[in-house]
């Protein structure tokens, strides 16, 4: 299987058709803010984790280093997270997603990994019993502050694949500057393929894969700088060493985004 797979140009048009029905066992949350924090891995070490029918999507932003994977930390704060046909009852709760990003063979879509996921609420349960998905409990802190322009957020966790430290700083600079994600064909293609993947594909507690699919506007990221990261479990997991993480591959912030996750999962195989 090759290592990893170069992304074609992709454009937003292509994923904005209208959300599918919420029906069923959909969810509906508000994730505010959205806090994207990515670096480059081995491609290698990565595909040594994915099942057959997903590769690691690869960029190279630096051509003497050559194909690159991305892994992201995602932190966010569930805002009234209940059923989408219902009102109530609805809960909020910080959330942490490491994941990576991949293309499905057996489709040519793109989409995302999840390597480790920690709730900061007892609604954990739910989805790791009834439908098996690795999810972990972990006291997590979301914090941010305004010091004149300038938004700082700091993000703590402690629990499975903590600790995790991070601080960044959003001024007025940067919510007027586009995103930097070097390495793709062009702006368009890097923001689908990090921030607009409708499908995450995780292995189950029992060993099996499932996918689950998710809908959401584009998302209105902007750059932010990064000023402290501690992740030691990327470390521990042999995809982004202590040296590399203070020099992040990219920092997106975004105030907001409505969000649908259509649950069940399916289960692929």
């Amino acid at each position: 299987m090759p290592s990893g797979t170069t992304p074609a140009a992709r454009r937003f048009a292509d994923y904005t058709a209208p959300p599918p029905e919420r029906r069923g066992l959909a969810v509906a949350t508000t994730l505010r803010p959205f806090i994207l924090v990515t670096y480059t891995a081995d491609p290698a070490r990565l595909a040594a984790r994915l099942p057959p029918r997903l590769r690691p999507l690869t960029v190279a932003p630096d051509p003497d280093v050559g194909p690159r994977a991305l892994v992201s930390v995602v932190a966010f704060v569930n805002t009234r997270l209940r059923a989408a046909a219902l009102p109530w009852p609805a809960f909020s709760f910080p959330q942490i997603n490491f994941r990576s990003y991949v293309v499905d063979a057996a489709t040519g879509h793109h989409g995302v990994w999840f390597l480790h996921t920690m709730l900061g609420s007892a609604v954990y349960l739910v989805p790791r019993i009834f439908w098996h998905m690795p999810w972990t409990r972990a006291r997590i802190g979301l914090e941010h502050q305004r010091e004149g322009g300038t938004v700082r957020w700091h993000v703590t966790a402690a629990g499975p694949a903590g600790p995790v430290r991070l601080e960044l700083a959003q001024d007025g600079q940067h919510r007027r500057e586009s995103p930097a994600l070097p390495g793709f064909p062009d702006l368009e293609t890097g923001l689908v393929s990090l921030t607009h993947a409708f499908r995450g594909f995780y292995r189950r507690r029992d060993g099996r894969l499932a996918v689950n699919c998710v809908w959401h506007g584009p998302i209105p990221v902007r750059p932010a700088r990064l000023l402290q990261a501690e992740l030691p479990w990327l470390a521990r997991q042999g995809l982004v060493s202590p040296a590399v993480q203070s020099r992040p591959y990219s920092v997106l912030v975004a105030d907001a985004i409505d969000f649908t996750s259509y649950l069940p999962p399916t289960v692929l195989s």
